[in-house]
């Protein structure tokens, strides 16, 4: 099987939301001390967008939790 098709076969998630919410931060509050745009932290909760591995450790940090808790791999069904 080539890498592509199973790249194809696995879609990285996030717990961003719950975790953000955890802390009673809205998505604005969380972009700002990121560091990043309301819209490119959008992308990132909802996963249309992966982080960096530099930013997906700075998220993970400021949740208080770490990066396997806020990031994993899940397999597509089909």
């Amino acid at each position: 099987m080539s890498i592509y098709l199973m790249m194809r076969s696995f879609m990285m998630k996030n717990r961003i939301r719950i975790f953000r919410r955890e802390k009673n931060l809205t998505q604005a509050e969380f972009a700002k001390l990121l560091d990043i745009t309301s819209y490119r932290f959008r992308s990132l909760e909802s996963g249309r967008a992966l982080p960096s591995q530099g930013l997906a450790m700075k998220i993970a940090e400021m949740l208080g939790v770490s990066i396997d808790q806020v990031f994993f791999i899940e397999e597509n069904p089909g």
